[in-house]
């Protein structure tokens, strides 16, 4: 099974991040010249990082995973003047560690490695371009990030208000000026073109000017249902989950947005006071979908709270298409209007999966 294995990694994790770099340094010695003094433990904390994808991969029985990391992790190092050749030797350095550690238990973790190498040097990422003038709200969007990318966060506004004096709904300003917005936000951080400063400011700047549409937001007709959103512990990216939860306001839902540092046992005891009929949970970097994983197992094994649908969504759930089942949910959505339409359906049944 890959979760024994995978489970073993996790928890030797540092230890094994430790071996790969003395091999690569000894193999290597020119790398001491190349990265300073530095270098042993920036190699060591990348390889730490490598190893959280591997075994949530390995927890998914999805390559899928650990290819798209690799693929990431390609654009982000070489845009830093970092070469592929270093991550695809930092790669089979890992596979020798997990061959002498591991043996023939450790196969399905170097048939993974294996086959990121390969992934690796069949061609050169590609950059994705979330904004095109040829998308819904494309002009706007452009606008929107240039003022932002500007620090002009009262521009960016004004884009926004004049969607709004337009008639334009809050769900499309929301899926085609602020959501495509992160994502080149995301994209452009990879490539080394801004800051986590500018990262930060942008995503702070979205969050205030989303307050201002509230007033359309809660104008809706209550249904009697209640949602709770939240981000597992620890995740950086909370904003679409706050999107999400707007998306079922609008739709009459009672909603109660728990942001992303709320502990599980928090979030069960939440669920239970507010009689919920949903918990939408967001995953948005695939090394904590085993925390998706935890706090369902902690709503399920709740007397209180057995009774709630849980729907869960974020990248991984995207890229592994029976990942939901999983981790134990009800069911997954890829964006926020399928969220909303999916919730209702989950709480308009009794009981089983959908």
């Amino acid at each position: 099974m890959n979760d024994g294995v995978a489970e073993k990694i996790s928890e030797e994790k540092e230890r094994i991040a430790e071996e790969v770099t003395r091999l690569l340094f000894t193999d290597q010695p020119e790398l001491e010249k190349r990265y300073g003094s530095s270098g042993r433990d920036k190699c060591t904390k990348d390889t730490v990082y490598h190893l959280g994808y591997l075994v949530e991969a390995l927890r998914a029985s999805s390559p899928v995973i650990f290819n798209d990391y690799v693929e990431w992790a390609d654009v982000m190092l070489s845009s830093r003047d970092i070469p592929v050749d270093d991550l695809i030797r930092n790669i089979s350095s890992l596979e020798r560690v997990l061959i002498v550690r591991f043996g023939k238990e450790g196969s399905s973790a170097q048939a993974y490695l294996q086959g990121a190498r390969k992934h690796l040097k069949s061609g050169k990422s590609e950059r994705v371009h979330w904004i095109s003038r040829n998308r819904p709200l494309g002009k706007e969007a452009g606008q929107y990030l240039e003022y932002l990318l500007d620090g002009d966060r009262r521009a960016a506004t004004e884009v926004i208000d004049r969607l709004v004096d337009q008639d334009v709904s809050v769900q499309d300003i929301y899926e085609y000026v602020f959501q495509v917005s992160q994502y080149e936000i995301g994209a452009l951080w990879q490539q080394n073109e801004i800051s986590v400063a500018h990262e930060h400011f942008c995503t702070a700047a979205t969050q205030t000017i989303m307050a201002r549409l509230y007033p359309q937001i809660f104008s809706t007709k209550p249904n009697g249902k209640t949602m709770i959103g939240c981000a597992v512990a620890g995740e950086l990216h909370e904003l679409g989950i706050r999107m999400v939860t707007d998306f079922f306001e609008m739709d009459g839902w009672d909603t109660y947005y728990l942001g992303a540092n709320m502990p599980a046992r928090e979030i069960v005891n939440t669920v239970a006071e507010k009689n919920a009929d949903l918990l939408a949970i967001s995953v948005t970097i695939p090394v904590r979908v085993h925390l998706a994983r935890e706090l369902i197992a902690a709503i399920r094994s709740d007397e209180r709270t057995t009774s709630v649908k849980v729907l869960t969504g974020g990248y991984p759930f995207l890229r592994v298409s029976n990942l939901w089942r999983q981790v134990g949910a009800d069911g997954s959505a890829a964006s926020a209007r399928e969220a909303v339409e999916t919730g209702n359906q989950l709480a308009s049944t009794a009981g089983g999966t959908s």
